[in-house]
């Protein structure tokens, strides 16, 4: 009697064993990709289609498309798809621009993630990505052309004018992706910030600071999205192409973000309060926009670079009679004081992740981060408006309100001089492939 218990006794564990393992087994939807063939090779820029199928037994929320890089960072837009049934066919076409070098991670894959309310299953195919090579193919040169106006000039590359586009407003901030084929600035009287073609000058899309504080400050452009530090106390993300906003930081109502550095994972912005002479160096998540870890600090932030490939970042700011190099590491999570300079810093400029140029005093000099060190280049006068790199020639670009000085770099031989007749504000390269 006590074997036939015993055998009953587990057959009924093995009976519940069974159903308490069915109950948590996973219920994943059918994916198959179609095309592109695994390991294909796209050359940049480029277009992926992407032919695929999914069958699911249950209900499906939605499906997403994306090319991703080795840490499943999206380096091509997002394509969401909302099927009415719980079987879809689908192609997508999803663009890819020249890649940055921070967005040169192998290996890509093609994924789909298929979301059917309760939880997320993904399908992956890899492919081969490489940048087509580069050449300078012109220069965009914006001038005050009389009271709250500006002109945005076109030249080649040789410096002859091309053509030019008029706008309202005084200048506050530019910067261009020549993948993208936009430049966008940022004005004041009016405040807006406008997104023109970098080719041929017509506008692509505008965009309105909100109140209660209607202003824009800096602006960046990353890969597909431009983003834009606003005087609401929040930055935001549009859309290249289509002009829409497709990110944002929480409002922060008692600051006022500036700078914008973007990393892998991370949104760099420094924060001045509105009241108060205090500043802060706020950490977002890339992704989501939430916001991550806030550092309080008393020096004020002149620029932040990112370092390729990594998380962390280079930062030049002053304190009121000093200047100071940073360097942010997250695995130390803080910023530490890396190169004390005698005098203030005014401007900068990103070469590579180990070198730096900016100016201080009455010179140009040259920060190496390998070695700590820095080296002056040439005296400068105090009237440079920017610093600009030409990364295909090896060239500086000294601005000045009437001329630009361009030298090779990094024997810093003097080439030639190019002189204009209105004031200008700010300079920018187009690459072609």
């Amino acid at each position: 009697m006590r074997l036939v218990l015993k055998i009953l006794f587990f057959v009924v564990l093995t009976i519940f064993a069974v159903s308490c393992k069915k109950t948590t087994e996973k219920i994943v939807p059918n994916i198959s990709i179609l095309s592109p063939e695994s390991k294909q090779l796209f050359t940049l820029p480029d277009t992926v289609k992407v032919v695929f199928n999914v069958s699911h037994t249950s209900d499906i929320k939605y499906i997403r498309v994306s090319i991703d890089n080795k840490n499943i960072i999206p380096v091509s837009g997002q394509i969401f798809i909302e099927p009415d049934s719980n079987i879809y066919n689908g192609t997508v076409l999803l663009p890819i621009n020249h890649l940055i070098t921070k967005d040169l991670q192998p290996p890509y894959y093609v994924h789909i993630v298929v979301d059917n309310y309760s939880q997320e299953s993904s399908a992956f195919r890899e492919i081969e990505l490489r940048n087509a090579d580069n050449h300078t193919s012109g220069y965009i040169i914006i001038s005050k052309s009389n009271i709250d106006k500006i002109n945005v000039n076109y030249f080649n590359d040789t410096f002859d004018f091309e053509s030019s586009v008029a706008m309202d407003g005084n200048f506050r901030d530019s910067d261009i992706s020549s993948s993208s084929e936009i430049i966008c600035i940022t004005t004041t009287i009016p405040d807006k910030a406008i997104a023109l073609n970098s080719i041929v000058g017509n506008v692509i899309w505008e965009n309105n600071p909100q109140l209660p504080y209607p202003k824009f400050n800096k602006v960046l452009i990353d890969n597909n999205i431009t983003y834009i530090s606003t005087r609401i106390g929040r930055i935001i993300g549009i859309d290249n192409i289509g002009g829409n906003q497709i990110f944002s930081t929480p409002v922060l109502p008692d600051s006022i973000p500036n700078n914008i550095c973007v990393t892998n994972n991370y949104l760099f912005s420094d924060f001045s309060l509105r009241n108060g002479n205090s500043t802060l160096w706020t950490v977002f998540y890339k992704q989501t926009g939430a916001k991550y870890k806030v550092i309080l600090n008393q020096v004020s932030t002149l620029s932040m670079y990112s370092i390729d490939n990594k998380d962390d970042i280079i930062c030049f700011a002053n304190t009121e009679t000093a200047g100071q190099i940073l360097y942010f590491s997250f695995s130390d999570n803080d910023f530490t004081i890396i190169k004390f300079v005698d005098d203030t810093i005014v401007k900068t400029c990103k070469i590579s992740n180990n070198t730096f140029l900016y100016t201080s005093g009455s010179g140009l000099w040259q920060y190496s981060y390998n070695n700590n060190s820095v080296t002056k280049l040439i005296d400068i006068d105090d009237s440079l408006v920017e610093i600009k790199y030409n990364s295909v020639t090896d060239e500086i670009l000294l601005v000045y309100p009437s001329k630009i000085m361009i030298y090779s770099f990094p024997d810093m031989l003097h080439i030639k001089n190019i002189e204009l007749e209105s004031a200008i504000s700010a300079v920018e390269i187009k690459y072609d492939y």
